[in-house]
């Protein structure tokens, strides 16, 4: 049996290709964090992090997203923990630099949003 490794890269769209920024960042307090998530539809602030579970028909656009987001990310050098299963992503940010969850973090979750058809309300 032959295994390989197979690598799919797409061209990000101009909306969702992210800054790079300045790596002092200061972490946001709870209840700052708690606001903003009120504009990001589907995240929760859970165990440090901003965290959110997406739901895919099947492995393939799971898969197709997953690799969405990682490509948004090594643009950002920002990157998320990332668990790809059948007929999902679930994704965590939080910029571990700064202790906490950042401006980055957010900007980031809202792009993920926008990725995958579900922009902020």
């Amino acid at each position: 049996m032959i295994c390989q490794s197979v690598s799919f890269r797409v061209a990000i769209p101009a909306p969702y290709r992210a800054r790079r920024y300045a790596p002092a960042v200061p972490a946001m307090d709870a209840q700052e964090i708690a606001e903003r998530l009120r504009d990001l539809p589907g995240w929760e602030l859970r165990e440090g992090a901003l965290r959110r579970t997406y739901p895919f028909p099947d492995f393939a656009t799971a898969m197709a997203f997953a690799n969405r987001v990682a490509d948004a990310a090594e643009a950002a050098d920002h990157h998320p923990d990332m668990l790809v299963g059948w007929g999902r992503v679930e994704l965590a940010w939080v910029t571990h630099s700064a202790g906490g969850v950042t401006q980055h973090d957010l900007d980031m979750a809202a792009r993920c949003n926008a990725m995958a058809g579900h922009p902020a309300a």
